[in-house]
């Protein structure tokens, strides 16, 4: 018997705001409902004063869920979001 498990992928991002001049990426994990909804996002690592803008971003984000043989479940995605100047 074969398992397959497909981890949830954006599908819709929303571009954080950049408030300043700062530079970098800010690493989050969100947990993506079985119906691509973003439910919580934690930040994991970066720049402290783009974690806000990071998180608020995720948040916003559509995902196709999570596949464990073909039906969709609750995931995680570790995601990199970019700050560019």
């Amino acid at each position: 018997m074969t398992h397959s498990l497909a981890s949830p992928e954006p599908v819709q991002r929303t571009t954080p705001v950049n408030q300043g001049r700062v530079h970098g990426s800010v690493r989050v994990v969100a947990m993506v409902d079985p119906q691509g909804r973003v439910e919580f996002v934690r930040p994991v690592m970066g720049p402290e004063n783009l974690v806000p803008a990071a998180v608020e971003s995720v948040r916003q984000w559509t995902f196709r869920p999570m596949l464990r043989n073909g039906k969709p479940e609750h995931g995680t995605a570790v995601i990199d979001v970019p700050f560019a100047m």
